[in-house]
């Protein structure tokens, strides 16, 4: 009589015990969706300019928010993300979402999502974009968490005279900067001690504080008329750069591949600092900005005359006729 050996009892009972679709699973895999969803929402995003309608209902929601304390005495801030003519680059910058809404701009919905810490995603990021759905701005995501890079950060001279010491364990503050600075995206934060509020953008990636009268006006002025490029290394509306993948797909996030002058690959890693990349394949090196091509193998004289007597050589013992000659005869 065979006996089963202790390692075959238990692997019998991990698979039993285990089966192949649990609702863990099925959950974990849906959650990771509404991300891809994001992702495919602002890879496809085209900028349209805010109406001055929207425009005044954004802003009369922070009013409602920052003025009417005893209405809303369990506000805790609130930071939205606008993308605008950069959709890959607002959403190099995201790191994770909790749902999906494609919802209408109205204030009793963003009062009932931001207006207490009894809302669920209250203290993550909103994030508004064109819809794909129905071609118009819309709230696409809320409990977005924004990525920071600090090492990165540090190292942009305006970026470390714009962050004070205090303030670089405040994720919710330089993760509104690195957005700024990554991208084209607006991001409005309002602070959840004092209610005050700032915009931050590519023009002034350390935070603009508003007045919340001038707000609209404001709004109005990032949110109707073009951008300029993101400074940061990250710019995805530049020619020839493509991002491959996510951070699941290549196993490291910001991973990005340009073609230089000489059609040689470069390849460039998030945390890296922005001059420095680093060659995928062949040629040289990339200092500063600056390609440095490689030595090329000069093909001495010597060699190019033989290949030529070479090349005669074989044309004479040729009997190929062209088709001119045979149709003149």
């Amino acid at each position: 009589m065979e006996h089963e050996t202790p390692e075959c009892k238990i692997l019998a009972q991990d698979v039993l015990e285990t089966p192949p679709h649990s609702k863990d699973s099925l959950h974990v895999t849906e959650r990771g969706a509404n991300r891809e969803r994001l992702r495919n929402c602002l890879m496809g995003h085209s900028f349209i300019p805010y109406e001055k309608k929207v425009v005044c209902v954004l802003s009369s929601v922070i009013k409602t928010l920052v003025c009417n304390r005893e209405t809303y005495p369990r506000f805790d801030g609130l930071t939205w993300v606008f993308a605008r003519c950069d959709g890959r680059a607002a959403d190099a910058v995201i790191d994770w979402n909790s749902s999906i809404l494609d919802q209408v701009i109205d204030r009793s919905g963003l009062l009932s999502l931001y207006g207490s810490t009894d809302a669920p995603s209250h203290d993550a990021a909103g994030v508004f974009a064109c819809s794909s759905t129905s071609k118009e701005n819309r709230l696409i995501a809320s409990g977005a968490m924004l990525k920071r890079d600090m090492q990165a950060m540090m190292r942009v001279s305006k970026l470390v005279s714009a962050i004070k010491p205090e303030d670089e364990n405040r994720t919710g503050h330089t993760s509104a900067m690195y957005a700024a600075w990554r991208s084209d995206a607006l991001v409005l934060k309002v602070s959840a001690t004092d209610r005050s509020i700032k915009i931050f953008h590519c023009e002034a990636s350390g935070g603009e504080s508003v007045e919340v009268s001038h707000l609209e006006d404001k709004l109005l002025e990032h949110l109707r008329g073009q951008t300029q490029k993101a400074e940061g290394p990250y710019r995805a509306s530049q020619p020839q750069v493509q991002q491959h993948g996510s951070a699941v797909d290549s196993g490291m996030h910001g991973r990005e591949s340009r073609t230089d002058e000489n059609g040689d690959a470069l390849i460039f890693y998030d945390a890296v600092e922005p001059a420095r990349w680093d060659f995928k394949r062949n040629s040289g090196t990339l200092q500063n900005g600056e390609v440095t091509p490689a030595p090329r193998v000069v093909r001495q004289r010597k060699d190019s005359e033989e290949a030529g007597k070479l090349k005669r050589e074989d044309a004479a013992k040729s009997d190929f006729t062209p088709c001119y000659e045979s149709s003149s005869r």
